[in-house]
């Protein structure tokens, strides 16, 4: 964002100029429409013209001087309704200036209309500005205005200038920055665009207030384009209903631009970022609706930098009402190849950083869609070093359509982020067409927190075109908190997607002593994977995974559905456990490797596990209780089986004879459904235990196929189905209509079946 100049000589003309042709005014009986800028210099004065200027030349239409205020209680009255003017020259080209060192107030009349057209290069166009810091309050010649600004500030007191500008009802400013098209050949150099500005003073304007500012294509150093913009320690409030529209045209010789409908800010956002002394304050009422465009007309070009928002809030203190409304778009060319992506294109609808703390209330609409570029980050939301709490019922969408897109996400939390989303809130991702490396619902950092209600729900859908793509709901370093109900989904239907999972919690590298990635759900908790994703390790899909040390909690009830894995846990550390009372049915299979954990307490009558369970060198601990079932659709392990009051292990849900290994069994009549052949005596699913605890009592019902066929079979026959190397269990057999009965051989720890 390129820094203010020094027009001051062009002020001091347009002072003479106007004092010569009587341009300042006092008050008068009926306005009158001039065709030639104002300046107030003393004290008392009134405008009250409206003012229609072609080809100005001066910085701007009307400008406040610092001379005409004395003391804080002097008030300079702009009753003008309508200023229209068209600038041709180089430099500022403003509607209403009030300079830098104005003391008193300045009070703008309801319904104010103002229409800026300005074209050529190396200018500076904004509807109404509060200038308070320029180059020239630079007493060691620096010539850098955050350095002026904090001077200032420590010079004031630790206060920003006494200098207010009340912006009244009804305003609207359009601001039309080099629309014209370019001709052959022909450069448009360095344009700052902005609707309202305020620099290191103080800004209150009505209710329904409208910004609009377009930029046509800059092919030069830099375009900034901005609805509202602050820096510098400025304290703004803006009514309810706000109307902030930022629109610019790209080509492929687009070198740099910067766009926002709402930006607060220490300093410009690509200067060198020196120490905030304070924060700006920003406070905007209800109904804000802030949309930002950029529109393409050739295919990404190759070191773009394309910096986009729906509002940029840095160092700023802010409060927004309920119900904003954000709209951000990128869109290029239908069928261009856009292979050329950087990571310094991109889009974000909300941008959050360097210690900016607020709240944005209910119904927040945060929506970005990116249509036929190519961009290197999507984001709905990020979050760097920020606290930030958005009301109830908000929603994030991201949506990517035949776009070529590094990382996607709908939430994207860094440093030491806070980041609250209330209840009934939702983020949706997703990209249809195109490449992308990975989307991701919600991507937080090792000391990152993000905080959701009840009733959360989080949606992905990967329809890209690329085989290596991944696709994750929640990918976590640091601390996530879900509430009462949470939903997680992710669809990645095809084959293409190399890694799908709806969580994924592990320690980053960047992660300092004591901080791993935590997830913890509340009771209810549904998250389901759709996914015939494959990776190079096979494993086709984890809805919840974690890793180095990562944990996911399961407080209470809840429901996994995937297609291969519900839950992998692997690395020392590494846990997920589901401990609590209530539901649980997980449809999936269960996978702990290295040292990982799984801890699952099924207790309720309607809690199922169907999958297989696999122990390849980790920990899995299962308790089956109060009629819970387990359908074991392959050959099993788990280290510590407690099996209570009715819990069923169901061996007969797959037809295939099937072994389950224990390291340590326990509990009261839980029960085993094992299949047998007892006429082959060797043909049946198998259980084999290392140890038990003392006092186990299990109980067994037997499915036989011989029975079933009808084959008569004779004799003593024994089958082999429960081993037990501890001899610490006992089994009693339940009759079942399908096959025969369970005894006890009390010299051997085998537990033979009779006819």
């Amino acid at each position: 964002m390129m820094k203010r100049k020094n027009y001051d000589h062009r002020l001091m003309l347009a002072v003479l100029g106007t004092l010569l042709a009587g341009g300042v005014v006092c008050p008068a009986a009926q306005a009158a429409v001039k065709d030639q800028p104002v300046t107030v210099t003393a004290p008392g004065q009134t405008v009250t013209d409206d003012f229609n200027i072609e080809n100005c030349t001066a910085p701007a239409a009307v400008v406040i001087a610092a001379s005409a205020a004395k003391t804080t209680d002097d008030v300079t009255n702009v009753g003008t309704k309508s200023i229209t003017a068209s600038f041709s020259n180089q430099g500022k080209a403003d509607g209403i200036r009030v300079q830098a060192d104005y003391p008193g107030k300045v009070k703008l009349a309801d319904g104010l209309h103002i229409a800026l057209t300005s074209d050529g290069n190396d200018y500076d166009t904004t509807g109404i500005i509060l200038a308070g810091v320029d180059k020239n309050s630079d007493s060691k010649g620096s010539h850098d205005e955050s350095v002026n600004a904090n001077d200032k500030f420590i010079a004031n007191g630790n206060k920003i200038s006494d200098t207010h500008v009340e912006v009244g009802n009804g305003t609207s400013i359009r601001v039309d920055a080099g629309l014209r098209e370019l001709k052959e050949n022909e450069n448009r150099n360095l344009v700052f665009a902005v609707g309202l500005e305020n620099h290191f003073g103080h800004m209150k304007a009505g209710n329904d207030v409208t910004l609009s500012a377009k930029t046509g294509k800059f092919n030069g150093d830099k375009n900034t384009t901005y609805g509202f913009y602050q820096v510098f320690y400025g304290d703004t409030t803006i009514g309810d209903r706000l109307t902030s529209t930022v629109k610019s045209e790209v080509d492929g010789g687009t070198k740099n631009l910067v766009i926002s409908a709402v930006t607060s800010a220490h300093d410009h956002p690509n200067d060198k970022q020196i120490k905030a002394l304070a924060h700006d304050r920003l406070t905007l009422g209800d109904d804000a609706h802030l949309t930002s465009i950029v529109t393409a007309d050739a295919e990404t070009g190759k070191n773009q930098i394309i910096w986009q928002y729906g509002a940029y809030l840095s160092r700023t203190d802010y409060h927004i009402g309920r119900n904003m409304q954000i709209d951000t778009t990128q869109t290029g060319v239908k069928g261009a190849p856009n292979k050329d992506i950087g990571g310094e294109v991109y889009t974000i609808g909300i941008y959050t950083d360097h210690d900016a703390k607020g709240t944005i209330g209910a119904g927040l609409q945060d929506t970005v869609t990116v249509r036929d570029r190519a961009v290197g980050y999507v984001k709905g939301m990020y979050c760097g070093d920020t606290d930030v709490t958005l009301g109830d019922s908000s929603r994030i969408t991201t949506q990517v359509e035949n776009s070529n897109v590094l990382s996607d996400y709908g939430l994207h939390a860094r440093g030491t982020s806070r980041l609250t989303m209330g209840n009934n809130s939702q983020v949706s991702v997703s990209q249809q067409g195109g490449t992308t490396n990975t989307i991701r619902g919600a991507y937080v950092y090792p000391a990152s927190t993000f905080t959701a209600g009840d009733n959360f729900r989080l949606d992905v859908a990967y329809g890209a075109t690329n085989p290596n793509g991944t696709a994750y709901g929640i990918l976590n370093e640091g601390t996530v908190n879900l509430g009462k109900n949470a939903h997680i989904t992710v669809n990645a239907p095809d084959e293409r997607a190399a890694d799908t999972m709806a969580v994924y919690s592990y320690t980053g590298k960047s992660a300092s002593a004591n901080q791993a990635g935590k997830v913890t759900l509340d009771d209810g908790a549904v998250l389901t994977v759709n996914s015939k994703a494959e990776n190079k390790d096979k494993i086709i899909n984890n809805v919840v995974k974690t890793d180095k040390a990562g944990q996911v909690i399961f407080d209470g009830g809840m429901t996994l559905v995937g297609s291969q894995n519900a839950i992998y846990s692997t690395d020392e550390g590494s846990s997920v456990t589901a401990l609590g009372n209530g539901r649980k049915v997980i449809l999936g299979d269960l996978l702990s490797a290295n040292n990982g954990a799984i801890r699952l307490n099924l207790n309720t009558a309607d809690s199922l596990f169907r999958g297989k369970s696999t122990v390849d060198e980790g920990d899995t601990e299962l308790t089956l209780a109060n009629g819970a079932r387990w359908d074991m659709t392959a050959s099993s392990q788990v280290t510590g089986l407690d099996h209570e009051n009715g819990g069923l292990v169901n061996m007969q849900y797959n037809p295939a004879y099937q072994r389950l290994d224990v390291g340590t069994y326990s509990g009261q009549n839980g029960i085993f459904r094992m299949k047998t052949d007892l006429d082959s005596q060797s043909d049946g699913d198998k259980v084999y235990m290392n140890g038990a605890a003392a006092g186990a009592h299990g109980l067994v019902q037997v499915h036989d196929e011989s029975f079933l066929t009808g084959k008569e079979v004779t004799g003593t026959k024994h089958l082999l189905l429960i081993t037990d190397d501890s001899k610490n269990a006992t089994f009693s057999g339940l009759n079942l209509d399908e096959g025969g009965t369970v005894g006890r051989d009390s010299h051997h720890p085998e537990w033979p079946v009779r006819p």
